[in-house]
């Protein structure tokens, strides 16, 4: 087992053993609440726009993906396994900061997605946020905004699954969506449209987290695991990159959507054509709402994300995603972003 990392957490250095004890029974048990408490496709029975028969469908193909992803589990090196635990962390550990309200807001609501979105829409969690704004002389409105996660560990995953993001939802004038879909009332929504990005931070970004964790809840008995799980987190530079990822897809699926957009003239004779001008708009003004919003976010919980150090080069995954976008959001590009995203995978692989 791999020295100083959470699974071997004797190898940090003297630890409280209450604590580690504490620390490992906290993630494993809200592990298992968070897969109770996803969205289950049964819920939405009796709603007419789910039909039974589609329900079934949809839980049958998940379930399937759900084996054939196990399967694939039990072929994992001993290194592969402690990435995907350190990142499983990782996930978990974004996902309470969320809920806590210390990046989104205090009114945040998270959802982890059903299994039949994770596997076939590639979204892992989504979150409704929103901020107060006094838009009219009687009173106030909220406004809030949908923002869909797609996890990953690994800068070439990171590639592969922006390319799908682009190039088969948004290049097409589609918008990422969330079939079984809910609003922090309960209302059900079939194909809720969200601003979807990825995010993740390499394996030695990972592992100094989960390190760090390991040894602030093994060697601070005063404070509860998840207080100092949740202080660790705003101090990591974790935190900085995964902002400074999503402020940047927001802002480049943003543009990306509108410069489609503009290269097709309103009075276009195809009217296919037309009607995707206007999805890619809509597409765009979702994307460019959750950048305002969060941003506005940021600015009220004191944080300035262009002084925020947020060392790109030194993450694998910010790096590669961070290249990508400049490439897909550059209108003089030499390289379309199949063969861009081709191209980096090769090097990649030459440099194993």
């Amino acid at each position: 087992m791999e020295k100083n990392s959470p699974l071997n957490p004797s190898a940090s250095g003297p630890l409280n053993s209450q604590k580690i004890g504490e620390f490992t029974d906290y993630y494993e048990k809200l592990g298992a609440k968070r897969r109770e408490e996803r969205v289950n496709p049964l819920d939405f029975r009796g709603n007419p726009k789910f039909p039974d028969t589609e329900i079934v469908a949809d839980m049958t193909k998940a379930q399937q993906a759900v084996e054939d992803f196990k399967k694939k589990d039990a072929d994992l090196t001993p290194e592969e396994q402690i990435a995907k635990a350190n990142g499983s962390i990782t996930e978990t550990v974004l996902c309470q900061n969320i809920e806590a309200g210390n990046m989104f807001g205090k009114d945040a609501h998270l959802e982890i997605a059903s299994e039949f979105d994770d596997f076939f829409n590639h979204i892992d969690a989504f979150v409704i946020a929103g901020v107060e704004e006094d838009e009219k002389p009687d009173g106030t409105r909220r406004n809030t905004f949908g923002l869909a996660f797609d996890f990953t560990s690994k800068a070439e995953d990171a590639c592969e699954k922006l390319r799908m993001t682009l190039e088969h939802t948004i290049m097409k004038g589609w918008a990422p969506s969330v079939k079984y879909g809910k609003t922090p009332d309960g209302t059900q929504v079939k194909n809720m449209w969200v601003a979807k990005v990825i995010i993740g931070a390499d394996r030695e970004a990972v592992k100094d987290l989960a390190d760090l964790l390991v040894n602030k809840t093994g060697q601070d008995t005063s404070k509860p695991v998840n207080e100092i799980v949740l202080n660790a987190f705003e101090q990591h530079r974790i935190k900085n990159i995964i902002t400074d990822e999503i402020l940047n897809q927001l802002v480049a699926f943003r543009n990306i959507a509108y410069a489609i957009a503009g290269e097709i003239r309103n009075d276009d004779p195809d009217p296919n054509r037309r009607n995707k001008k206007q999805h890619l708009e809509s597409v765009a003004k979702m994307y460019h709402r959750a950048y305002a919003m969060f941003s506005k976010i940021l600015e009220k919980n004191d944080f300035d994300p262009h002084k925020a150090e947020v060392d790109r080069k030194g993450d694998k995954i910010a790096s590669a995603l961070h290249g990508m976008i400049a490439k897909a959001a550059d209108p003089n590009k030499k390289m379309k972003l199949s063969e861009y995203i081709a191209d980096y995978l090769a090097n990649t692989k030459k440099r194993r």
